[in-house]
């Protein structure tokens, strides 16, 4: 997987710390001024002059060279059309002026068969790896089965490129990573032009050979999911570092999609020539200060209905306000349908036992004028995570389980017992990317002590 060499040894050079964008961009420019020449590699037009005689070729663009020994077609030779679509969309993202970026070039090499450099010295500096790999303005990427992920490590090592050239340093690995992960996942209309980024996936076809999801979700089935903290503290230095860099990406898209913490990362810029420990540090402490450290909850959550096409705006959790005692009278609560997680208001106590009953019926899903209509038993024509689709599901949040949600079954009436005291939630039984086609409320009745 992709591996970025720190061009600067002595740590020296920054001297300040950094608190604004503009002092960010100023570190980038005093490394840039330090840095010897060997460590750039020789100038583009020396590394140029050995492709004479041999099957190699230059595909330029106006911030991309790129060298190749594969064969002109469609695909390859606009490599350089997507990175400079790219550009001024990662300049937009860390919030750079046009002036700023101006010309920035990287020079890239695509390898279809190493056997064809042998002649020259393009990848004499090169790790043996099966993806990319990046070191100041150079680039390298091996080919790939799926043109999408040719593309994706192309926009990858570009955003490494693109942050050690204009801030000097690019952070923990975790962030690093996240990052490049979050602004080379893509999507380009082939029709328009048009490239997407950040982008979150919104079905597998469209990013063959990526599988960030399917490992995520194969490790939480082997309920070897990981907590914020462990992902700001993992290792990339195992013999297979695929799951850290599927980790990375989870945390970056989320912290991007979720409405509270969006910021944080494009913000967290200015630490970057920080010591890592105390970048991750500082970042770690702005997370846990937004509502008393609720991302935790969201986090979970997220992991737990990780899907293509997650709806952020839809599953966000408006309020964990903590529930109060049921009290004598049975309380009505209405479920909206096309959201996630709901809070009912209401304290579960331990040990007790509690009885629902829900009523309603409301639309699951449309495809084209036929309308799925379901109750809060659900449609057992489909299933998600085992369970029917349009089933009522409750849940308790208590705080005893690292922030997640203990659920369980309701459909139309059900009695059960608290495994434990906390707030009560509820919501439907949906994919997170399939909510806005839903439409309708349910209504649920709760009484305690029977």
């Amino acid at each position: 997987m992709p591996l970025l060499l720190v061009l600067v040894t002595p740590l020296t050079l920054v001297a300040a710390e950094t608190t604004t964008l503009k002092d960010a961009l100023a570190v980038g420019t005093r490394i840039r001024s330090q840095v010897s020449p060997e460590l750039l590699f020789e100038s583009a037009k020396k590394k140029e002059s050995e492709l004479v005689g041999t099957q190699l070729r230059v595909i330029r663009g106006r911030h991309l060279h790129l060298i190749t020994d594969l064969p002109s077609s469609k695909e390859i030779d606009r490599l350089p059309q997507l990175f400079d679509a790219a550009v001024p969309l990662w300049a937009e993202y860390f919030r750079l002026e046009d002036k700023t970026v101006g010309d920035w070039k990287m020079l890239g090499v695509l390898i279809g068969d190493p056997k064809n450099f042998a002649s020259t010295t393009l990848l004499n500096r090169v790790p043996k790896l099966p993806h990319g790999f990046s070191v100041g303005n150079w680039l390298w990427i091996c080919e790939q089965e799926s043109d999408y992920y040719r593309r994706h490590l192309l926009l990858h090592e570009g955003v490494h490129g693109f942050m050690n050239h204009f801030f000097g340093f690019c952070g923990p690995n975790w962030y690093m990573e996240g990052l490049a992960e979050l602004l080379g996942t893509h999507s380009w209309d082939e029709k328009t032009k048009t490239l997407t980024l950040p982008y979150f996936p919104e079905h597998r076809d469209i990013v063959p050979l990526w599988g960030r999801i399917r490992i995520l979700n194969d490790l939480r089935n082997k309920n070897q999911s990981r907590n914020i903290e462990s992902v700001l503290t993992m290792s990339f230095d195992g013999a297979d570092n695929t799951p850290s860099y599927a980790w990375s990406w989870a945390l970056a898209a989320f912290l991007n999609g979720h409405p509270l913490y969006g910021d944080l990362l494009c913000d967290a810029v200015v630490d970057v020539s920080l010591p890592h420990a105390e970048f991750t540090r500082r970042f770690r402490s702005k997370l846990e200060a937004i509502q008393s450290g609720r991302v935790h909850v969201d986090w979970n959550d997220f992991l737990d209905r990780l899907e293509y096409g997650y709806d952020f705006q839809r599953n966000v959790i408006k309020d964990l306000t903590p529930g109060k005692p049921l009290k004598d009278a049975a309380p009505e609560i209405t479920i909206q349908v096309d959201q996630g997680w709901q809070n009912a208001g209401i304290l579960v106590e331990k040990g007790k036992k509690y009885r629902f009953q829900a009523e309603g019926r409301f639309q699951l899903a449309q495809e084209g004028r036929k309308i799925w209509w379901s109750e809060s038993g659900g449609v057992t024509i489909r299933y998600y995570q085992g369970r029917p689709l349009g089933l009522l599901l409750g849940a308790v949040l208590s705080g005893q389980k690292g922030g997640k949600f203990d659920l369980f079954p309701i459909g139309d009436a059900t009695t059960w017992t608290a495994p434990e005291s906390g707030t009560l939630f509820f919501r439907i039984n949906d994919t997170p990317s399939e909510l806005q086609d839903n439409s309708g409320t349910v209504v649920v009745k709760i009484q305690a002590g029977l």
